[in-house]
């Protein structure tokens, strides 16, 4: 649980490893809820390639409507300094 507040707080920070991490998190459900959308917006924020890796994976077991609704939450992020 709390690595994955830590990853969170950096993540939101904006940054890939971090934002990578919290995705594997959310993928596994360690710390968090397992949440498919959530990881795949996270992956895809990290712009990495690993993180695309992981969004082709992640994808095989989203509905369209998920994915819509993970780009949607992508879009809309705006970095975090708390």
């Amino acid at each position: 649980d709390e690595i994955a507040k830590l990853y969170l707080i950096i993540a939101n920070r904006g940054h890939p490893t971090a934002q990578v991490h919290l995705g594997k998190q959310y993928v596994h459900g360690n710390g968090v809820e397992e949440d498919y959308i959530q990881a795949y917006k996270w992956f895809s924020l990290s712009e990495t390639s690993i993180g695309k890796h992981f969004i082709k994976v992640i994808s095989e077991d989203m509905s369209d409507e998920q994915i819509k609704e993970a780009k949607s939450l992508v879009k809309n992020f705006k970095p975090v300094y708390e």
